[in-house]
């Protein structure tokens, strides 16, 4: 029952990713934009380093790197900037989560004790499937984890 059920959740996950794929090819465009993006971070520490990068070849960029704030409020301004994937990377916690770019502007709300399921945008359609997809990841995996407890296998 366990592996039909991983089964399920790896073609589900192959699926979207294949889909996400599809999408940032077509965002992928050479085209460059003027942006003007605002990150609320709520619980971001007073210690931590907040890095908006992006993926390249295999490699990920910092393009620009952000010292916490007391508010928690992040604003990013740029002249020149492609549409793709790019991330937040937190230096302190080590973890990072994805954002989808292909709007000029834009603000994204998340807490920092818990990256992947508060996320929200309330004016950038494009990321609130991406947002809960990932929010339906976490789900999963809880409850993949609690099966796995449980079983007797």
């Amino acid at each position: 029952m366990t592996q039909l059920f991983f089964l399920y959740i790896w073609n589900m996950r192959a699926i979207i990713l294949s889909l996400l794929l599809i999408s940032c090819l077509q965002l992928s465009s050479q085209e460059l934009m003027t942006v003007d993006y605002t990150f609320k971070i709520k619980n971001l520490p007073s210690t931590e380093k907040v890095q908006f990068a992006y993926y390249l070849m295999g490699k990920t960029y910092i393009r620009k790197e952000f010292d916490a704030t007391a508010d928690g409020v992040i604003h990013y301004q740029a002249d020149s900037i492609h549409r793709g994937v790019y991330l937040l990377n937190f230096k302190e916690k080590n973890a990072f989560f994805e954002i989808l770019i292909n709007e000029p502007k834009f603000t994204i709300s998340v807490d920092y004790n818990n990256l992947f399921t508060t996320a929200q945008t309330t004016d950038y359609k494009e990321n609130k499937p991406f947002f809960e997809f990932l929010q339906y990841i976490s789900d999963q995996s809880q409850l993949s984890d609690s099966l796995q407890k449980n079983s007797t296998l």
